[in-house]
């Protein structure tokens, strides 16, 4: 399919039944591909008409892994369910839940029901899902490895990991999408709303919802780090500095921002200069989400009480006191075998929080540095020779494995970021302001009068007594 030149009338391709041309377009890799080729000869385009169904299906299966596409399927189903109609995402989850214990098969939706927009919907979600899987597995293995000992010569992963993260990206956008884009759902649904939340968390082991929260914590990591350049360097964000002493989790800005897809996602992760990121990042406070609809809230409900998956043992009991069978209580038909209570990942969880409870055992302070781990994310090869107990409270231990962009600057450097950039705006000016020096370069909007003048008040500002120079600018609160 390289060339798009036009089929000489001796071609074999010309003289092939529709069926077969149609069977060659469907080992395209995407459903986007399909347009090009389509419109570079007749015979491609009637093929095609009449096969769409049997085409876009096989480049979708073919692309996407069968244990996956339960997952991207009920992804384009949550973007059709009312997310306020108690029953109507009951099923989805049921049908989800179903699909992944491998009662039945993959259910495929009617291909009538199915526009070639749906089959590119499923084509780049999961596009997306398996470019944060690796991008992730590249800037997290090798903390792993330092770490937890995790025995690997580079940042390539299994299939086995690839679908874990894929899966986790997957069921968060599922988690976005069902219960963080209505503000009024959990209002008019009431109690049946925390239903709703224990429906989709339980029907994984509380070590597959740690995946998810693995996951979680590197968008949350990625969404941060290029908000707070726009927030320390747009001039029209100079406001947004007293944002920087609130957690991510519970930053209305970045909680928003995490709510906005996949796609949008990746597209923040790419992007790598200050440029980019002010053309992704558009800054409209009337579309906050509430604290209902942050992602970061959602995770309060991961872990239930124990009684309410039938174990025996109160809620408070830690996971040591377990039986065996009570363990094998909190494995999930939905994990799949290699997420069973024989794999690693269950083991470094359970190692991870074998004196604490089932309930307790998801912490989002003292979790958070084996989150920047993926500590259950990865198959360890050593794994009967790591002392994972002793490991995983060394890394609880650690705040922190990723310098936060915001933690580079001194307070006064922030004060006095703020002001130039408030007069640069007052003044009519715009763009980008760098740290700790004058550089006017990339300021839109401003004569080099107006320029002159500013840096008269700063430097007559900077002549001041010490102490002086910010006392009449509100100071920022820590």
């Amino acid at each position: 399919m390289a060339s798009t030149g036009p089929i000489s009338s001796g071609s074999p391709l010309k003289r092939m039944p529709l069926h077969i041309v149609a069977a060659i377009l469907a080992r395209l890799d995407t459903i986007r591909q399909l347009v090009p080729a389509i419109l570079s000869h007749r015979i491609f385009h009637d093929a095609f008409k009449e096969n769409r169904h049997s085409v876009a299906r096989g480049i979708i299966e073919a692309r996407i892994p069968p244990k996956t596409l339960p997952f991207v399927i009920a992804l384009l189903e949550s973007t059709r369910v009312n997310p306020r109609d108690y029953a109507a995402v009951c099923d989805l989850l049921t049908r989800l839940t179903t699909a992944c214990s491998g009662t039945t098969s993959v259910p495929f939706p009617c291909s009538a029901h199915l526009s070639l927009s749906d089959y590119d919907f499923l084509s780049q979600s999961y596009a997306a899902a398996e470019f944060l899987a690796r991008d992730m597995a590249k800037e997290v293995i090798p903390v792993a490895i330092t770490n937890l000992s995790l025995d690997r010569q580079s940042t390539e992963i299994s299939r086995q990991e690839s679908f874990r993260l894929t899966r986790a990206f997957l069921r968060y956008q599922l988690m976005v999408n069902l219960f963080c884009l209505d503000e009024n759902r959990e209002r008019e649904l009431g109690d049946k709303a925390h239903d709703l939340f224990y429906r989709f968390f339980l029907a994984f082991s509380p070590w597959v919802n740690e995946q998810l929260m693995c996951a979680y914590a590197y968008l949350e990591r990625k969404v941060s780090h290029a908000f707070d350049d726009l927030v320390a360097h747009n001039v029209d964000w100079a406001d947004m500095l007293r944002i920087w002493f609130t957690t991510p989790d519970s930053c209305e800005y970045i909680q928003s921002y995490l709510t906005q897809g996949l796609p949008f996602l990746c597209s923040a992760v790419r992007a790598k200069t200050y440029d980019k990121r002010a053309r992704l990042f558009v800054r409209d406070d009337s579309q906050l989400k509430g604290i209902r609809c942050q992602p970061a809230r959602h995770f309060y409900f991961m872990t239930p009480q124990a009684e309410s998956v039938g174990l025996i043992s109160t809620s408070e009991a830690p996971l040591e006191s377990y039986l065996p069978a009570q363990l094998e209580q909190l494995a999930r038909p939905s994990d799949g075998a290699q997420d069973s209570t024989a794999s690693d990942p269950f083991h470094v969880w359970y190692s991870a929080h074998h004196s604490r409870s089932n309930f307790y055992s998801v912490d989002p302070i003292r979790n958070r540095s084996l989150w920047e781990c993926g500590y259950v994310l990865w198959d360890y090869a050593n794994a009967s020779a790591v002392d994972f107990r002793a490991k995983c409270n060394e890394v609880k231990n650690e705040t922190c494995y990723f310098e936060s962009y915001r933690h580079r600057w001194r307070h006064e450097d922030l004060l006095q970021s703020r002001q130039r950039r408030t007069e640069i705006r007052l003044s009519g000016g715009s763009g980008y302001w760098p740290w700790n020096r004058i550089d006017f370069s990339r300021i839109h909007g401003l004569s080099e009068e107006t320029e002159t003048e500013l840096l008269d008040t700063w430097i007559s500002r900077l002549e001041l007594e010490d102490g002086e120079q910010y006392s009449w600018w509100m100071p920022l609160a820590f």
